[in-house]
């Protein structure tokens, strides 16, 4: 006989329309040294930079250390912000200049109305100077910028105001005893006029390939003048003088990083030698420093809500890897909703690392594990510590995130000479 399939019905009934999820109570555990990060920190303010060779510009303390903290030598960087380098300084005198005049006829001196100058005595290529570079000249009055570099050849973007000639002689009469301090009776005004400045070389007598030149270390008043450079002797009463002039070429550096060669760095200060590309010292600019430091006051376990209370806590920065792991690894993985834990260690050290499993161990509520380190060994221990945490009759499951340090080049065979080649 006929019969029918039964045909069942299932229904299902929502009680709410959303499920109530259940926040597991295990964090993941960032592990890690802890490091005060200063930067831009200024040692010398912007003002005149005094470059002695064979000594250093300024010896400068760390301004600020945690207690206990220890300075990270390897972490410190200098720089000179707004600053001026010379890059040329030459001194100029009766034969050893020439610049052309609008009639194509070569004099001596800067001419006003020129828009560039000449000196057949330097290469300005090979000297380095560039576009952009600012020439200077002594009893001039401003800069000029360079827009053109050619062999013998400066040309600016505005023309020079005021001729500028290459020496001033006169005579003066000398009292003292001798010429590391020339004092000078006679006219009132002698050391007073705009063309005679500290900086420039002084001679005296008649000029030859024999000529000692001094330089004018400080001009102390009208009638008394300090010269350097040149031997220690009595110049006689009565002498000729003559002084030359010339100009310097600066280059302009918003912000320089002072070579490691130039700068000593120790657990309490920096000893600092401010020369820009090793040759050309600096006359001005503010002298910053750059450190980190281990500190001590912060050891063990902490937990953080937000990347607010991490920031709170210490920087977030790059040199301070701990930090900045938590604000751009772990609260950028979670969204910044779940809290997450810092385990620091005291030292920055395979050692410090693979101690800090021991107090792990204890702790119930850590599940991720992940050591900011490289190091095989550190990375060998963490992991051996998951499998271990993770058996059946610990049930502590854990798991441990590892960054292994990637080789991309080693020697796996060593070429021997043949005998056949």
């Amino acid at each position: 006989m006929a019969y029918l399939l039964p045909a069942p019905r299932v229904q299902q009934i929502l009680r709410s329309p959303n499920a109530n999820l259940v926040d597991v109570d295990l964090y993941p555990t960032l592990v890690g040294p802890l490091y005060r990060v200063k930067r831009d920190v200024v040692v010398q303010p912007q003002g005149t930079i005094s470059h002695v060779v064979g000594n250093p510009v300024l010896v400068a303390a760390y301004p600020y250390i945690d207690p206990g903290a220890v300075i990270d030598v390897d972490s410190v960087r200098v720089f000179v912000k707004e600053a001026w380098a010379i890059w040329i300084d030459s001194k100029l005198d009766k034969t050893n200049a020439a610049y052309v005049n609008n009639a194509g006829t070569y004099v001596s001196g800067f001419l006003a109305g020129l828009d560039y100058m000449v000196d057949p005595t330097r290469d300005f290529v090979t000297d380095g100077v560039k576009v952009g570079d600012r020439l200077y000249v002594d009893g001039g009055d401003g800069l000029y910028v360079v827009s053109e570099v050619q062999p013998n050849k400066l040309t600016f973007t505005s023309k020079i105001r005021k001729t500028i000639r290459d020496y001033v002689t006169g005579t003066v009469e000398v009292t003292g005893s001798g010429a590391e301090k020339l004092d000078v009776a006679g006219t009132a005004t002698l050391w007073s006029t705009a063309d005679i400045k500290a900086g420039l070389k002084i001679a005296f007598g008649t000029i030859d390939t024999n000529t000692v030149w001094y330089t004018i270390a400080s001009i102390n008043s009208a009638t008394s003048i300090t010269l350097v450079d040149g031997p220690a002797v009595a110049v006689a009463a009565g002498s000729t003088y003559t002084i030359r002039k010339g100009y310097e070429v600066k280059r302009y550096y918003a912000e320089f990083e002072v070579p490691a060669l130039d700068f000593i760095a120790t657990s309490t200060s920096v000893e600092i030698d401010v020369v820009a590309d090793q040759t050309h010292d600096f006359t001005s600019g503010e002298i910053q420093i750059l450190y980190r430091a281990l500190r001590k006051d912060k050891v063990g376990l902490y937990k953080y809500a937000s990347t607010l209370e991490v920031e709170a806590d210490m920087e977030n920065d790059y040199l301070n890897p701990l930090g900045f792991s938590l604000c751009h690894g772990a609260f950028a993985a979670n969204g910044n909703t779940h809290p997450v834990l810092a385990y620091i260690i005291s030292e920055d050290n395979d050692s410090a690392y693979i101690d800090s499993l021991a107090d792990l161990a204890n702790f119930k509520k850590t599940y991720i594990l992940v050591p900011l380190t490289t190091s095989s060994a550190v990375c060998n221990s963490f992991s051996a510590h998951a499998t271990a945490m993770s058996d059946w009759h610990i049930s502590y499951f854990r798991v441990t995130f590892v960054s292994r340090k990637l080789i991309t080049a080693d020697d796996l065979v060593t070429a021997v000479a043949s005998a056949h080649a």
